[in-house]
């Protein structure tokens, strides 16, 4: 039996069991972060498949962190 190759994905711990990918977050997420929707852990069937969902997370969570500093962030 032939073992499943598991990609590498910049910011993300890539296992899998043969026939699915799990990916989880090198780094953990903040509550904001978590709140607005960004994940730890995404699943997917193909290499394909998992490269988008963990860009998206990665994304989604870049974009949530800058808002989250923008809360700090007092009007003159």
């Amino acid at each position: 039996m032939e073992a499943t190759r598991v990609p590498a994905v910049t910011g993300w711990s890539i296992t899998s069991d043969g026939k699915n990918y799990t990916a989880t977050k090198d780094r953990e997420l903040s509550d904001y972060q978590r709140r607005w929707g960004a994940l730890a852990e995404v699943q997917a069937r193909t290499v394909g498949e998992l490269w988008v969902l963990c860009d998206a997370q990665t994304r989604l969570a870049e974009r949530l962190a800058l808002a989250e500093a923008q809360r700090a962030v007092r009007p003159s």
